[in-house]
């Protein structure tokens, strides 16, 4: 009909996944039980409504352009996300599945509350996720909905700039427990030897910053004592791997939290009180203001809760 207006369907995003596949239209015709025509006439449909040109044609078959990258990217987005419509909506609810969600911070205490959820649902049917990953990634995870559940730290020293992005949020935080700080460091480290240490002992140590969101990590805002710090001496890092080979071979020092330092100190590495420190860290779990939890999500606060109360 003259003057309707072309749009792109679902399937033509497939069409032009498949032509890049094979590297032919004939091929990828051949494969999608489409005449050669057609899918020719799909693709172009498809350039003409974006006026672009998607592939061009070589004596080794379809090569994409430039455009045609940039446009490949968003159409495996779209189709990998397409099946996880599917598998959540439609795979999933036929096999009534327990799917679990959880985003959480480098705790000891995570295998203890996954253990439990386990044999929770250790005769049924789940799929359980838990993305261990920095406090900015917890938070961006919820927020976004990739995960259901987030479980992390906060202190009456973040920076400002991260409490107002915070409290802009759509997300709920409810507090869990608190937690006094701890200095890790290594034997090499002269520190590695004291009972007690001041925010003054350690304000001049390479300092590991592990676990954290990327406003802290830049330190160029801290609050209180660890405004003290000297920032041009720092280790970013997201992985307890690492942080474990510094402290152990190198003269670091990583502060820490209650949460954490089971599974950071051993021979090697000690975990040292800091006292007098006006630093308090509180532990939270979160959610975005929209979501209802479900049984299991339900289950995994309260075990959080009896496990808080039975390590104060």
């Amino acid at each position: 009909m003259a003057g309707k207006e072309e749009t792109m369907e679902f399937k033509q995003l497939e069409y032009i996944l498949a032509i890049y596949q094979y590297g032919s239209i004939s091929k990828a015709a051949k494969k999608l039980y489409l005449s050669q025509p057609n899918l020719t006439k799909s693709l172009k449909n498809v350039e003409d409504e974006y006026n672009i040109t998607l592939f061009t044609r070589t004596s080794k078959g379809m090569k994409l352009t430039k455009e045609g990258e940039r446009f490949l990217n968003y159409t495996k987005d779209i189709i990998q996300r397409k099946e996880m419509l599917d598998n959540v909506f439609k795979k999933w609810q036929i096999q009534n599945l327990n799917i679990v969600k959880l985003a959480s911070q480098h705790f000891s205490f995570l295998s203890v509350l996954v253990d439990q959820l386990y044999q929770k649902l250790n005769n049924q049917q789940y799929k359980i996720y838990i993305n261990e990953c920095g406090r900015g990634r917890v938070i961006e995870s919820i927020l976004n909905h990739n995960e259901n559940i987030g479980i992390l730290v906060m202190s009456n020293q973040d920076p400002k700039v991260f409490k107002q992005y915070v409290s802009s949020l759509p997300l709920e935080f409810t507090r869990l427990a608190y937690s006094s700080i701890y200095c890790c460091v290594g034997k090499k480290n002269p520190l590695y030897y004291k009972e007690k240490l001041s925010f003054e002992d350690v304000k001049n140590q390479t300092m590991i910053i592990f676990d954290t969101d990327q406003m802290t990590q830049q330190g160029e805002s801290l609050e209180g004592e660890l405004d003290n710090f000297d920032s041009s001496h720092m280790i970013i890092t997201d992985s307890l791997f690492l942080s474990l080979q510094l402290l152990e071979n190198d003269d670091t020092a990583l502060l820490t939290t209650r949460w954490t330092i089971d599974f950071i100190i051993n021979e090697n590495i000690r975990a040292i009180p800091i006292e007098n420190s006006k630093q308090v860290n509180h532990l939270y779990w979160i959610k975005h203001q929209n979501h209802q939890l479900d049984e299991n999500e339900k289950f995994i606060i309260k075990t959080l809760e009896e496990l808080q109360k039975s390590t104060v």
